[in-house]
């Protein structure tokens, strides 16, 4: 919940990707900011989780997605190591 990034800097996506949160300002009634798109709406509950509306989109390092199949990973080591294990070696079997 929007609540629990006031007092963050930083949070941490499920992909592994490192994100800019500007908080501070909520006292002044100011909208948080994340990876500097505006919260313009926030805490909208759905079915899976919840949801909170930006004024932007915010793609992911492209340079962490397997290009195989699209799974994103936390580091360019990881991307090359999980295409070697995954999909190099599926490869071979078949």
């Amino acid at each position: 919940m929007s609540s629990e990034i006031d007092h963050l800097n930083r949070l941490i996506t499920v992909q592994g990707q490192d994100f800019e949160v500007d908080a501070h300002k909520w006292h002044l009634h100011m909208n948080p900011k994340i990876n500097g798109a505006d919260i313009t709406m926030k805490d909208i509950e759905a079915d899976n989780g919840v949801i909170h509306v930006l004024d932007r989109v915010i793609m992911p390092n492209m340079d962490l997605i397997c290009p195989v199949c699209g799974m994103g990973l936390a580091s360019i080591d990881d991307v090359s190591s999980h295409t070697l294990a995954a999909h190099v070696a599926a490869r071979a079997r078949a």
